[in-house]
């Protein structure tokens, strides 16, 4: 890959942020993406894992319908689906970060569907995450290319913070006319515990569930109207998440995984209400974050990070749960993944001893609880 020269990387990203005000420019971007990494495809979409649903919200170097199309073929049989739930946002990654190559090229997704496209690996970044999905923008190396290099990846991390900050700009844009209308009643009906804090670390708004939460559980309490979790770690990231709001820095959504005393285990999302239609939501018009809390296991939408988290699960653990939880069996999966039935009877051990768990069902139970509801 040549020297990129300054003046126009800093006009490709000037042309980012032309996107947030005009998506129709987005094609012309990404081409020109594309093109600086002498790549075949760049795109921009949101994945859910668990549905093996991808959406593509914008694309250059490719058709629209076909992929489309390919898409819901290909999407079950997709060893990179859940790469997101290992990959930090704004950390560039390639094939290499999420599995082993030649461990990749015995697949049938390859075999099928990325030999036919001429793709050999790609850089990617995850932009933004949320319960039941995530948004990534992908460059698509050609098979003649040879794998991503060091200098594509720290390319890819300059420009992928610019591309979420671009989208986040048109969202707030496209939303500003927006309004949320009884906000104590509608936190009540949420069934999660939800916590609104303003920036002083207040508690300014706190929904049923949230005080049941603080009655039966250990695992956090109010003390001069301030909320305090017993786990440190992520008393620190509410902490660092707060900061980041009461200064307006449109950050997105940081999770945490909880476990209590009582055994239960929880997922934390902590979201930014940096967006003036937001803050306004609250009754003293101050709340800058809100938590929320959705206990795993309880079939509601749970970010499938947290349950990588909560588990330690290995990437190819996490290949063989999505595939299980689609009804496939251990050979089937194996077949999918190219690999001995031994490994995956060997993956899906270690998984029982990560989670507890002594049958296939109980797993499934557990995986499927990170299935969005339709």
């Amino acid at each position: 890959m040549e020297a990129i020269d300054t003046a126009a990387l800093s006009n490709l990203i000037g042309d980012i942020y032309d996107c947030a005000l005009d998506p129709s420019l987005w094609p012309q971007t990404l081409e020109d993406i594309t093109k600086l990494f002498n790549a075949k495809m760049t795109s921009i979409f949101a994945i859910e894992p668990m549905s093996q649903s991808i959406v593509f919200a914008q694309m250059w170097g490719d058709d629209p319908v076909q992929v489309a199309a390919d898409a819901k073929i290909y999407n079950p049989i997709n060893p990179l689906i859940t790469a997101g739930w290992h990959s930090p946002i704004d950390e560039p990654f390639r094939l290499r970060s999420v599995m082993d190559p030649q461990e990749f090229r015995w697949t049938r997704f390859y075999k099928e569907f990325m030999v036919r496209k001429g793709w050999f690996d790609f850089v990617a970044v995850t932009l933004q995450k949320s319960a039941p999905r995530h948004t990534a923008v992908c460059t698509s190396l050609g098979d003649k290319r040879g794998e991503a290099t060091r200098q594509e990846l720290e390319l890819m991390g300059l420009l992928a913070p610019h591309v979420r900050r671009a989208l986040t700009i048109h969202e707030t844009l496209d939303a500003k006319d927006r309004r949320i209308f009884g906000l104590r009643g509608a936190l009540d009906l949420a069934p999660s515990p939800i916590f609104l804090l303003d920036d002083r670390g207040e508690l300014q708004e706190i929904n049923r569930a949230a005080e049941r939460f603080l009655a039966e559980e250990k695992a956090a309490r109010i003390r001069r109207g301030q909320l305090y979790f017993t786990d440190a770690g992520i008393t620190a990231q509410v902490a660092a998440a707060l900061a980041a709001a009461a200064k307006g820095e449109n950050k997105p959504a940081a999770t945490a995984a909880l476990k209590t005393v009582s055994g239960r285990a929880f997922a934390i999302e902590m979201l930014p209400l940096t967006r003036p239609a937001w803050q306004a939501a609250s009754a003293s018009g101050r709340a800058v974050l809100a938590i929320f809390l959705q206990e795993v296991g309880s079939l509601q939408p749970l970010p499938g990070e947290v349950l990588v988290k909560l588990y330690g699960l290995t990437p190819a653990e996490t290949r063989l749960l999505v595939l299980l939880a689609q009804g496939m069996n251990l050979p089937e999966a194996a077949d999918t993944l190219g690999v001995g039935e031994a490994t995956v009877k060997t993956h899906l051990q270690s998984v029982f001893a990560k989670t507890g768990t002594h049958r296939q069902a109980q797993v499934v139970k557990l995986v499927m609880s990170a299935l969005p509801q339709r």
